[in-house]
């Protein structure tokens, strides 16, 4: 059985001559383009004709009115044929036809009566209507080739547009890949993996929007193929551009992941500083701080509104500012031991223990007495453990003795001998060192000793006192309660 769903076979069927009526409804059915030449078959009944007049577009009517002259034309009188009846069949009723029905009306079987004869074969024809018949048959065979033929290249047309306009579009969302691939910093990603990816993408990408379509095929046949070989193409153009799109978003997403990271470290940071040092007195740098983190915190809570593109480089400068207020406070603030505060300006080391490299030096007073003596480079100062604490002695000084220490010796002091103004004694914590004339330092110069001299930068080690020589002076603290003191000609701290 024909199957007149597949248009090349419907085609073939149309302009047979031996096609039935039945078959020709069935054809104007299934296939609407080859409705023209249907209405030209000689096969074709007046209820099928009547049917394809109301339902046809203008080349249908051109074919019904082609046939309607061919017939008034057919005037030659020709001796009719014989006919044999090989299978009677009795008329039967009008097939009556709504108005514009969705489907051809059905043949009534009757017997071949004009052109052709029975189904053996056997036909005769009236006079001049054979050259008529012949244009017609060359008319639907030039329709019924010409007609797929450019439906073919039209569809082939209309694929190559497509194909371009996808590798068009292919080739600008290259172009925003590559801007974005290109300013991403790969210490500003949270997965770096994901830059590789879209740089993959983008080149395989940019090898695909160059790829020329194919030139059209001479044959219809080769011409479907590549119509659907470019219509799969081009499907596959605007996957590629969806990967492509959302390969750039993912690597967005990471640059905004790293730099919310990145500022909530710094902002956490700074706040630990702010909270370490807040027994500063300094309110500058304090102040400071506070302002760079109240700034970076707004920052960081439009952080996933940014443009991923600026984003980076933004919070790396806040992180910047960040540590620079922080490190303003900490230079600002004075040193912190535990629970007791270093004056600013004053050495790290007093809140650790004796220093590895601190040195020994010893001196024999007297009656071979041996104590651990030195004194500064300048001359103006020494420092021993002579009378059981370590005692700073100093020549020369413009500084006043704090009150504290006064009123505090002088609350404690039960000896005839008085509280001095200038000596310094120093166990836990720091006192006045009590004497009648001159403290060890003092004595051993009277007497002529030499004394060791501690040079700039050496640590001295007085058993549990460290004392540093430095050219603003000499600094000594406790090397387990971190209390001690700072002296030099112009300046005396103590904690």
């Amino acid at each position: 059985m024909a199957d007149f769903s597949d248009f090349t076979e419907a085609a073939g069927a149309v302009i047979d001559p031996r096609t039935t009526a039945a078959e020709l409804a069935q054809i104007a059915e299934l296939q609407p383009g080859l409705w023209a030449q249907v209405a030209g078959h000689p096969a074709a009944y007046p209820d099928l004709l009547q049917w394809l007049d109301e339902v046809g577009d203008t080349s249908v009517k051109d074919a019904l009115a082609a046939r309607h002259d061919s017939k008034a034309r057919q005037r030659v009188p020709v001796e009719p044929v014989e006919e044999v009846d090989d299978d009677p069949i009795p008329d039967e009723p009008a097939i009556t036809v709504d108005s514009k029905p969705s489907r051809p009306p059905a043949s009534r079987p009757a017997k071949p009566k004009s052109f052709w004869a029975s189904r053996n074969g056997r036909f005769a024809m009236y006079g001049g209507g054979a050259l008529v018949l012949i244009v017609a048959v060359a008319l639907i065979v030039v329709f019924a080739v010409s007609r797929p033929m450019d439906t073919a290249k039209t569809a082939f047309d209309s694929a190559v547009n497509a194909y371009q306009q996808a590798q068009t579009d292919l080739a600008s969302e290259v172009t925003v890949a590559q801007t974005v691939a290109q300013g991403v910093n790969t210490d500003q990603i949270s997965d770096a993996t994901t830059l590789d990816a879209l740089n993959s993408q983008i080149t395989a990408a940019q090898t695909a929007s160059t790829v020329v379509a194919p030139t059209m095929a001479s044959s219809r046949a080769v011409i479907e193929q590549q119509t659907a070989t470019l219509l799969s193409d081009t499907q596959s153009l605007a996957t590629q551009k969806q990967t492509l799109t959302d390969a750039v978003t993912l690597v967005k997403a990471n640059q905004i992941a790293w730099a919310k990271d990145t500022l909530t470290a710094a902002v956490s940071a700074a706040k630990d500083v702010l909270t370490q040092y807040s027994y500063s007195t300094d309110t500058k740098s304090m102040t400071g701080l506070q302002d760079q983190i109240t700034t970076a915190q707004t920052m960081l809570d439009g952080i996933d509104q940014a443009d991923a593109s600026a984003v980076g480089d933004n919070v790396a400068k806040m992180v910047q500012s960040l540590s620079d207020a922080q490190q303003a406070v900490i230079n600002a603030a004075p040193t912190k031991c535990g629970t007791i505060t270093v004056p600013k300006g004053v050495d790290a080391r007093v809140c650790k223990g004796m220093p590895a490299k601190a040195i020994t030096t010893s001196v024999i007073v007297g009656d071979s007495l041996t104590l651990n003596m030195f004194q500064m480079p300048s001359g103006n100062m020494g420092c021993s453990d002579g009378y059981g604490p370590v005692t700073c002695e100093i020549k020369s000084f413009s500084w006043k003795m704090p009150t504290a220490l006064i009123t505090a010796c002088q609350a404690t002091n039960t000896s005839d001998v008085t509280c001095s103004t200038g000596d310094i004694s120093l166990t836990d914590t720091v006192e006045l060192l009590v004497h009648e004339d001159q403290g060890p330092w003092a004595a051993a110069m009277a007497a002529k000793i030499k004394v060791p001299i501690l040079q700039y930068g050496q640590v001295a080690n007085l058993d549990t006192v460290a004392c540093l020589s430095a050219s603003d002076g000499v600094t000594c603290w406790n090397t387990s309660s971190h209390h001690g003191f700072k002296m030099s000609k112009v300046l005396f701290l103590y904690w």
